[in-house]
């Protein structure tokens, strides 16, 4: 534009050697140049500078689009009600993706849909969150299809799964693998087929570990085959999963070779028989097992080569497969393993066998142990014992609670136990949390971790609220944050379930 240019040209050669009043203005900002009064050269010019940028962008014509754009279809579904799509209001204001999740899941569960004022918020949302989207998709409507052919960071929603898989970024691909693992765990697997060649080391790995929902019989051919990848991560997961499938070749070989490094004698008194005893025995070890990772030089000096490879093997194995194997209870063997020094070291292996394959009988038995200090793990297994409280289940979680455990919270303990509470344990839960932070405080990454419990607890505790709230004094200020966090995230959860059950 002429008149910028000449006004430039004046500011940086100064008044003294430019004069402004060559400077050809656009009509309309000439008139109202014309208006104002000229105290002096260079108020002159800035007025004139404000009145070019406001000329500039209001004198741009909008671009128009060559894109039709039809008119959307009528909705097949009802609406929610008013008082939801309120809720729903409030709940993106408060940027809870739990919560969101929970409004769209209750929605769609209702075979109802969102108001079209919210589709944008939602559709943006869904860009980021790959967990929203396929919640969000129950309940856009046609409307929300209508839209999402207007932006292109919207175009997830009319994406299939095929282009998913082919197209889209690995966050929406693992997302995609894992939901249809829950739905149809063949068609997952066929999928993983398809590419499993073109995919990275790292993302062979990582979409392996998505298999284990589901994992059957039917998966036993693609995991021997990863179990020959090149790549270390690949062959381990492969392993890993190998491992949950007792009729996995892999187990049968394992169970057979540490076996044959334990057996049960019968231990012989002066009036007789005294029972069976676990033996460890020196055997010789299956060297064929050091190509799927098993160590035949023991890496600890605590443990010889035999006893090594042996820990080893115990740490895979479902110790389901000792109760038949020795004829023996759990907790009897248990106690042979304690009381026999020799027998002692295998027991943190023993532990992590009940971790991986979520063996909740046995993880309750070492639970016991562990609490009454009859098991003292090395430093380096410490971390087993939150291992053995996840792998509990949720009537022995409770029962637990709240028991001290070591280098262990109660905030932490209770973040762990991921089911719906009953109303007394909801109490007794916040009751000792109460008595831990009401004279102490909560620090911030404490107060969201406690915020977080609200999808946990019983509706029936909003009613004693004011129960946990502190005098109102300065150095309590923050239990009282905390609490008001968690019970407004639990009444909105509660709201919700009514909004759409009433």
């Amino acid at each position: 534009m002429k008149a910028l240019d000449q006004l430039i040209k004046t500011v940086l050669l100064g008044t003294s050697r430019a004069s402004a009043d060559s400077i050809e203005w656009p009509q309309s900002v000439g008139e109202q140049l014309q208006k104002l009064i000229k105290e002096d050269t260079e108020s002159f010019l800035l007025q004139g500078a404000a009145l070019m940028f406001s000329y500039q962008e209001a004198g741009q014509i909008f671009p128009r689009s060559s894109i039709a754009v039809k008119t959307a279809p009528e909705e097949q579904q009802k609406y929610c009600s008013k008082i939801a799509s309120q809720l729903l209001q409030r709940i993106l204001q408060d940027k809870s993706v739990n919560l969101i999740q929970q409004w769209l899941e209750a929605c769609g569960a209702s075979h109802q849909i969102v108001h079209p004022q919210h589709l944008p918020h939602l559709l943006n949302l869904g860009k980021n969150q790959v967990s929203l989207r396929q919640s969000l998709q129950a309940v856009m409507g046609e409307r929300g299809k209508w839209l999402s052919q207007m932006n292109p960071d919207w175009a997830y929603v009319l994406s299939t799964d095929e282009q998913i898989w082919e197209e889209g970024k690995a966050e929406e691909r693992k997302y995609l693998l894992q939901n249809l693992r829950k739905k149809d765990a063949q068609a997952a697997l066929s999928l993983l087929q398809s590419s499993w060649k073109s995919e990275s080391a790292d993302l062979r790995a990582e979409f392996l570990t998505l298999l284990e929902v589901n994992l059957s019989a039917d998966d036993l051919p693609f995991l021997e085959e990863a179990l020959l990848d090149k790549s270390k991560k690949v062959k381990s997961t492969a392993l890993n999963l190998l491992l949950l499938q007792k009729d996995s070749f892999i187990v049968q070989k394992i169970f057979h070779a540490a076996s044959a490094m334990l057996e049960v004698k019968k231990n012989k008194s002066l009036f007789g028989l005294k029972g069976p005893v676990i033996a460890f025995v020196s055997a010789s070890m299956d060297h064929q097992l050091a190509e799927y990772g098993v160590n035949l030089e023991s890496l600890d000096k605590n443990f010889s080569n035999e006893a090594y490879y042996t820990y080893e093997l115990i740490e895979v194995i479902d110790p389901a497969h000792w109760e038949s194997h020795f004829q023996m209870e759990a907790s009897a063997i248990v106690h042979a393993f304690q009381k026999e020094e020799k027998l002692a070291k295998f027991i943190p292996a023993l532990i992590e066998a009940s971790v991986l394959h979520r063996n909740s009988h046995w993880a309750n038995i070492f639970a016991e142990y562990l609490q009454k200090n009859k098991i003292v793990l090395p430093k380096d297994k410490q971390y087993l014992v939150q291992e053995v409280i996840k792998a509990l289940s949720k009537e022995e979680k409770m029962r637990y609670f709240p028991a001290p455990w070591a280098a262990l919270s109660l905030l932490d303990y209770l973040r762990m136990c991921e089911f719906s509470w009953t109303a007394d344990f909801s109490r007794k839960a916040l009751q000792q949390l109460y008595r831990q932070y009401m004279e102490i405080g909560i620090n911030p990454s404490e107060r969201d971790k406690m915020a977080a419990l609200h999808m946990y607890l019983h509706p029936e505790i909003l009613k004693e609220k004011n129960s946990f709230l502190p005098p109102d004094e300065e150095r309590k200020a923050s239990w009282r944050e905390a609490v008001e966090l968690l019970f407004g995230a639990l009444e909105l959860r509660t709201s919700i379930h009514k909004a759409f059950n009433n």
